[in-house]
């Protein structure tokens, strides 16, 4: 019983907290509950209604692992579904090391990649340098202004 209290206080604190969000999901619960709203307009609230409902369940997270198999606990299931539970927490728990490990992987690649394509950047960048500077170099000089001749006068 003092589970179910905690829960409802968690969820009572979560709705103070964000009153904006929890107004939003009782008013569009209580449209869609209580009236016909046309399809598309029920579509979109629908939608609304699961995001909020999916964004203040993931804050609360009134549920983890522990308290799920406890919860099952409860429920006096035989050895069978307990020994399954169990067995699905670890294989969940293998998946989140392979995940892991996977997620390391792509890291170490990523880096690898960036440090070869930092060199060719910085070959690339020594190469046009010295483009630039043979181009300088090679500059011919700049032709001597020519005097304007003044035509000579006719005697």
């Amino acid at each position: 019983m003092s589970d179910l209290k905690t829960l409802k206080n968690k969820i009572v604190n979560e709705c103070l907290d964000q009153p904006l969000l929890a107004a939003i999901f009782i008013c569009d619960f209580a449209i869609l509950l209580f009236h016909r709203p046309p399809l598309l307009y029920s579509l979109v609230m629908m939608g609304l209604l699961v995001a909020i409902a999916m964004y203040l369940g993931q804050k609360m997270a009134l549920f983890d692992l522990k308290t799920a198999f406890q919860f099952l606990k409860t429920f006096n299931f035989s050895k069978s579904t307990e020994k399954a539970v169990t067995e699905a927490i670890d294989d969940m728990k293998d998946v989140a090391k392979d995940v892991q490990e996977a997620v390391n992987d792509i890291k170490s690649a990523v880096a690898d990649e960036v440090k070869d394509v930092s060199k060719e950047v910085k070959a690339a960048v020594k190469d046009v340098k010295a483009v630039v500077a043979e181009a300088v170099e090679d500059k011919p000089a700049k032709p001597a202004a020519k005097a304007k001749a003044k035509p000579k006068a006719k005697t």
